[in-house]
């Protein structure tokens, strides 16, 4: 409940921060991005799968060379587990779903380039485990639905952006288990346009 309340308030500085900060530039735009996660400790049988998402950023440049940011994104992330027993072999898919808020503090090297630290908050996650079970060619599928996913942790951001563009990089290191006992670090790459 205290994440809720602290991404609460963040998400109203802000808005309100045109009209405490009017005198500093803001623009935001929209950004897609491509993720993959690998795993903190050596993991055999669970590998990671391209995942994909999208959402809305704004830049607020203070004095300089500090820019603050804030995103809201809509992410997904895949692992896929293939095992075998005898004549029997059995695949599980997780899929994971989350909105999630980063918040991130930027030092602009020059017009172009700059890098940022801050952290990323996860709200609404959710996700859904496939397991495909095949013997001798006879197959039977089950689902079940995930939670108390959490992505949220630490960020390290680097990104290159020009008039109407924005290209970088990131890494996020989770704060709890992604799969059970495992924490991941996930990389992205993202692309933004700016609206206005």
């Amino acid at each position: 409940m205290k994440s809720i309340n602290l991404v609460c308030f963040t998400i109203l500085f802000f808005i309100s921060s045109n009209s405490i900060f009017g005198q500093h530039k803001i623009y935001g735009g929209f950004k897609l991005t491509s993720n993959y996660s690998v795993f903190t400790e050596k993991v055999q049988e669970w590998k990671s799968r391209l995942g994909y998402g999208f959402g809305y950023f704004e830049v607020m440049e203070l004095d300089y060379p500090v820019n603050l940011q804030a995103e809201i994104n809509f992410t997904t992330n895949t692992f896929i587990n293939k095992t075998s027993f005898g004549t029997q072999s059995v695949k599980i898919t997780n899929n994971y779903h989350s909105f999630e808020i980063p918040l991130l503090a930027k030092y602009r090297i020059n017009d172009h380039f700059s890098f940022g630290i801050g952290y990323q908050f996860s709200i609404g996650s959710s996700g859904k485990s496939k397991t495909v079970l095949d013997n001798n060619g006879n197959q039977s599928k089950s689902s079940t639905n995930l939670t108390g996913i959490n992505t949220s942790g630490f960020l390290f951001d680097a990104n290159h952006s020009s008039e109407k563009t924005m290209f970088g990089f990131r890494i996020i290191r989770t704060n709890d288990n992604f799969i059970d006992p495992f924490k991941s670090i996930n990389a992205s790459v993202f692309f933004g346009f700016k609206l206005f």
